[in-house]
Formats: structure tokens, C-alpha cells, sequence
């Protein structure tokens, strides 16, 4: 590629050449392939065709349709545009769409750059998950989280419907188990269609056997134990009943529903966080084990997936589920999203499962946009626990590595089969399953609908270039932000105004917008939570939010990234000055919400800090020492902006 970097390109082409000569953008659009309305439909969304030139044309052409994206398309396009026209050409509709996606990023009020460009992506599978059991999100939400993720050229919307606080599936057998807030099978249905038309395909998730509170509230005869209707978060212990042939009869007339209303060849299980106590427990389950010869409870819920898989077969569809879901008793078409860390890929990948990799892709920690971007779906598992052991000496995170730390145990896992290839996941092998692509990840708990976009838009960029393009550039935020679509800025902007609604424009927003979340889980769980989490016993500890917690203070505005703090470590010297002095006299005030106070005040005293540095009273080894002493949490702050300073100095 020659010069896209220069042009507000995200992803990144596989190989563009643009010149700085532009001309105006054709007026007029022509479609030539099978389902050519769809097309028209998108070059009307994304391209201002209506005052270009009429004289030159928009030609886009393809030779394939589907009704929906499927998981083998060809997404590649070509785009050429000289001083007679623009045209798109494509295999498929939905390379044509992605064709027309960058074509809308070229246009500016000067016309289009003459260009030519073949493009297509690295990974079939360039996905996003959300939660909208713990937290609803209404379908006018997930419509504008389909907008933006056309926009970065990701496919797959995966729906997370189920959980142990709520379940959001309409369901006509049971129609006990959806909450007052759900979706209707009508409202997903044409959600379905809303996403073809941006070549997004939807995945639905029915969370089982583990998290099914909300079921077992409904229909306590599908349980293994009592259980009530929960809003506290965290693991629980509500498990299916895998000894009940009414279980699976129920399962199999809900799979009928939602494989009615969504098209696609995939079904996600789950089958994460099984707590194995109440099956331990139940003397019937227990019995039923000994009749099946399962010696433990890895094979029962093997059998239990087992058993829903084959219903989804039935039905012509596959399974996805978490990486628990590995054993050796499962179907070897199984497909696996390995989250707890590179390990647990390859765990899958030698069992001979194909893998989409959500590792370093969980947006609901709090990590700034260049440390998701690092993690690539096919790095080495080396590579891969390179990166994770060097979080644990950033100092962004020293406040949770203990917490961190905790995670590695996942490494001792042991093998479905014995491990051949796992140094290398991009050697192949006829029984060695393969790497489809990523997925982020951004659970509900402390997400919802006004939120949303702060957290998702801050760094989603960077993860689909780094499943889209094979050159990505995703280490220098500041840098990347000026390549984002105009979508996702306007989301970021609108964020912005939030931030300074809550704060009721408050001179202080200046300075909370240098500061942001606490990383990790460490909001999620608290302090008391981390504490047991790190001891090996956090389940009787009680966390600080619930379905029920208000999302409303500034903490739940702020970027997890803050790039007006990035941009102090290279402000004019004068400029900086004159920006300290701004921060201790607005942290002398008062009036700001009494929970960014402590936050608020530490910045103030690490502006005086550099200010005296500047001065020529500390040297610039105090003034740092001065200054990591003053980089920590804050209640569930943390001053980014003392550890930029720092770094300065440094």
C-alpha cells in the first residue's frame, strides 16, 4: 500500500494508491448484480450522490447474493476512481457494500481523491457481543451499533439474550421467561434484515446450562436446585437440570424459535461458568451420571452440549460456545470463542476446533485502545502471553495486576488432546482447527444504553483494523482518531456533551476529561470482591452494582483512553504551564460532585508539582517520584494525566 496512510481510511486497504487530485463525486449511481435494491439502498446511506457531477457515473457491480451475509463469503472489492467515474467491483454483495463503505470515507466537500484500491479482510469473523440481558438495549440502540460497525467493515452482531438477570428472547412456549423488557421475535426479525442490508449478520446466545437464574425463576421444574429472580451480578449457582428429558424437550422447542427468527448458521450455547455445586448435590443427577458412565462433571455438561448441539443439527445449524465447552466428547464441527487467554485457543485449535479469538478484546475492562490493538488473533501463544504478562508491569495497570495475575491460572489447563502445534497456530495440520477471526466483547454490567457509545466507539476502531487489514496501525491513538469515520467521531462528540451535562458544565470538566475509569474489573468488583478474587474466594462477597444501579455519574461517561491527556506529553512548555495553573485553581474549588472531589484534588496537587518543576524548584527525578505517588485510583478515578506527566519527565 502507497500513501492511504495520509487519507481517512479505518480499516486500512490492502493496497491503496491515492492521489491528492480530486474531482467532484458522481451523480448518479448504477447497480449491476442480483438484489441490486439493497445496493441502492447503501450507495443512498453512504454517498451524497445528489450533488455530485452529473456527467460521470458510480458504477457498482457484483455477481453474488445471499438473503444474509454467510460465514464463506468473498468480501473483496475493487475501487477505481479516474476523471470519467467511480466503479465498484465485487464477487459478492457484500464486498460491494464494503466497496461503497470506503468510498464514503474518501468523499470530502472537495470532491473524491482519484484512487485505485483492491481491498478484503484478514478474518470471515469480525464480530462484536453485547448484553443486553443484563442491561436492555432497544432495538433503535442495536440498529445504530449496526450503523457504526458497517462503517468499520465488522459482520457479525453476536446478541448475548440470555443471562442469570434477565433473558430478552420472546418466546411463544414459554412466555414466562421474558422480562418486562424484551424483544419481540418480529422487532429481532427485522432486525435481522437491517443488518443484511449493511452486511452484518446477527448471532444469537442462549446462555446455558450455567447462568439461568432468569429461567429457572420462570420454570423452577428445569433446575437442579432453588433458585429466585437475582439482580446482583457475578457467577451463579443456577445450573439446568442435565438428568430431566423435560429439559431438553423445552430447550429443543426454544432452539425451533430462535432458529425461526434468526437465519444465521450459527446458535451460541454458552456454557461458561458452570458452578458444578448443585449438580454434585442432586442425588438424581448424581445416579443419572453413574447410569451414562460420565465420570465427572466436564462429562456431563459435555453430554448436556452434546445433546443441544444435536438439536441445533437437526435444524441445519452449528454450534458456537465459550471455551469451556471443550471436551473431547464434543461434535468435531464445534466452533470455540476462546476467552481466557491464548492457551485456551489453542486448547481448541489442537482438538481440531476452529476458534474465534475474543482475548485481549474485552471492552468492559477499561483499556485504552492501543492495548486491544496489540492482540492478534493468530500470534503465537508466545506472543500472545508476551503481552499479557507486560500489562502486568504497565503502570496504567499496576493498581490491578495483582488482580491480573489471578487470570494466569487459565494457563494450567490442560489439553483435550496432546498439544503438536501450539507454538505456532498458523501451522496446519488435516485434524488442526483455525483461527476465523476475533470478536470484542463488551458485557452489560456496567453498560447501558446512554453509555454505550463512550465505551464502544473509544475502541472498537481499533480492533477491526486489526481484524480487517494486514498492515494495521494501531499503536498511537492520537494518530488513529484521525482516521476514525465520521460516524464514530459524531458518537464520541455526543459522548462528550454528556460528560458535560452531568457535570452541568462545571469548570472541572476540564480536568476530569484528564482522567479515566479504573481498569480491569476493579469497579465491577470492588475493593472488598478484588480482595477475595486475588485470596481464590470471591462467590460470598457482594459487589457494589446491581441491574438495578444507576449509570449517571461522570465515571460512567468518561473515555476509558483519555486523549486530552495523551496530548499533554508533547504541549509547548508555555502551554502546559499555563494548563497546571488552570488545574490548581479549579481544583481549589468545591462545587464539583462530591465523588470526583479526591480525583479532582490530586491533579490539582500534581499540577503544582509540575509547576514547581518548571519553576526550577524540584529536580525532574522528585517531580516524577512526586507524581507516580500521586497515580492511583481514586475512588474509581484514576488521574491519567499525573502518569503522562511522569512520563514526560521522564
Amino acid at each position: 500500500m502507497t500513501e492511504a496512510q495520509v487519507y481517512p481510511l479505518l480499516p486500512l486497504p490492502t493496497r491503496a494508491v491515492l492521489q491528492d487530485k480530486r474531482v467532484l463525486l458522481p451523480r448518479a449511481v448504477r447497480c449491476e448484480g442480483p438484489d441490486a435494491a439493497r445496493v441502492e439502498r447503501a450507495a443512498r446511506r453512504l454517498v451524497a450522490a445528489s450533488t455530485g457531477a452529473a456527467e460521470r457515473t458510480i458504477s457498482v457491480r457484483w455477481e453474488h447474493a445471499s438473503a444474509t451475509p454467510q460465514s464463506d463469503e468473498n468480501e473483496r472489492y475493487t475501487l477505481v476512481a479516474d476523471g470519467s467515474g467511480v466503479v465498484i467491483e465485487a464477487q459478492s454483495i457484500w464486498g460491494a457494500l464494503h466497496g461503497l463503505t470506503t468510498l464514503a470515507q474518501l468523499v470530502s466537500p472537495a470532491g473524491i481523491c482519484l484512487c485505485n484500491i483492491e481491498d478484503g479482510p484478514r478474518f470471515a469473523w469480525r464480530g462484536l457481543m453485547l448484553d443486553p440481558a443484563r442491561r436492555f438495549l432497544p432495538i433503535p440502540v442495536l440498529e445504530r451499533v449496526i450503523d457504526g460497525m458497517a462503517h468499520l467493515k465488522m459482520n457479525v452482531l453476536h446478541l448475548h439474550l440470555s443471562d442469570d438477570q434477565g433473558f430478552v428472547f420472546q418466546s411463544r412456549l414459554f412466555p414466562k421467561l421474558a422480562g418486562p423488557e424484551h424483544y419481540t421475535q418480529a422487532e429481532l426479525g427485522a432486525l435481522v434484515g437491517y443488518a443484511a442490508d449493511r452486511g452484518v449478520r446477527l448471532v444469537p446466545e442462549l446462555d446455558m446450562p450455567g447462568h439461568v437464574t432468569s429461567w429457572l425463576a420462570a420454570y423452577p421444574e428445569w433446575g437442579a436446585g432453588k433458585t429466585e429472580t437475582t439482580q446482583r451480578f457475578g457467577v451463579h449457582p443456577a445450573c439446568l437440570n442435565p438428568a430431566d428429558e423435560s429439559v431438553y424437550a423445552a430447550i429443543d422447542g426454544l432452539l425451533a424459535e430462535v432458529t425461526e427468527v434468526f437465519p444465521d448458521e450459527y446458535v451460541h450455547i454458552g456454557g461458561d461458568e458452570v458452578h458444578p455445586g448443585w449438580w454434585r448435590e442432586h442425588a438424581g443427577v448424581q445416579a443419572f451420571m453413574a447410569e451414562q458412565g460420565l465420570p465427572d462433571v466436564a462429562a456431563l455438561q459435555a453430554y448436556f452440549n452434546r445433546r443441544v448441539a444435536d438439536s441445533l443439527a437437526s435444524r441445519g445449524r452449528k454450534v458456537i460456545g465459550w471455551d469451556e465447552v471443550l471436551h473431547q466428547n464434543m461434535p468435531d464441527k464445534l466452533l470455540v470463542q476462546s476467552w481466557r487467554g491464548a492457551t485456551a485457543r489453542d486448547r481448541a485449535l489442537d482438538a481440531g476446533h476452529d476458534c474465534v479469538v475474543s482475548e485481549g478484546y474485552y471492552l468492559d475492562l477499561f483499556y485504552p485502545g492501543d492495548v486491544h490493538g496489540k492482540f492478534d488473533p493468530t500470534a503465537s501463544q508466545a506472543e500472545l502471553v508476551r503481552l499479557e504478562d507486560a500489562l502486568l508491569t504497565d503502570p496504567r495497570f499496576e493498581h490491578v495486576a495483582a488482580g491480573m495475575r489471578w487470570t494466569h491460572a487459565w494457563r494450567a489447563l490442560p489439553s483435550i488432546i496432546p498439544a503438536t502445534t501450539s507454538s505456532d497456530p498458523n501451522r496446519s495440520s488435516p485434524s488442526r482447527g483455525k483461527v476465523i477471526g476475533g470478536e470484542a466483547c463488551l458485557w452489560g454490567e456496567l453498560v447501558d444504553r446512554d453509555c454505550l457509545p463512550g465505551r464502544l466507539w473509544s475502541r472498537l476502531p481499533a480492533i477491526a483494523e486489526r481484524l480487517w487489514s494486514a498492515h494495521p496501525e494501531t499503536d498511537d491513538p492520537i494518530k488513529l482518531r484521525t482516521r476514525y469515520p465520521d460516524f464514530v467521531r459524531s458518537e464520541l462528540v455526543h459522548q462528550q456533551r454528556r460528560l458535560a451535562a452531568i457535570m452541568a458544565n462545571d469548570p472541572a470538566l476540564e480536568v476530569i476529561q484528564l482522567c479515566e475509569p479504573v481498569k480491569w474489573y476493579a469497579r465491577l468488583l470492588g475493593e472488598v470482591a478484588l480482595e477475595a478474587r486475588i485470596r481464590g474466594s470471591e462467590m460470598p462477597q457482594a459487589r457494589p452494582y446491581t441491574k438495578q444501579s444507576r449509570l449517571d455519574r461522570a465515571v460512567d461517561y468518561l473515555l476509558p483512553e483519555s486523549l486530552p491527556a495523551l496530548t499533554m506529553q508533547k504541549l509547548p512548555v508555555n502551554e502546559l504551564a499555563s494548563a497546571c495553573q488552570r488545574w490548581c485553581a479549579i481544583a481549589g474549588s468545591n462545587d464539583a460532585p462530591e465523588d470526583v472531589l479526591p480525583v479532582l484534588r490530586a491533579i490539582g496537587r500534581g499540577a503544582a508539582v509540575m509547576l514547581d518543576f518548571l519553576a526550577g524548584g524540584l529536580s525532574r527525578e522528585e517531580a516524577r517520584r512526586r507524581l507516580l505517588e500521586l497515580h492511583r485510583p481514586y475512588g474509581e478515578y484514576m488521574p491519567a494525566v499525573l502518569l503522562v506527566l511522569a512520563d514526560r519527565l521522564e
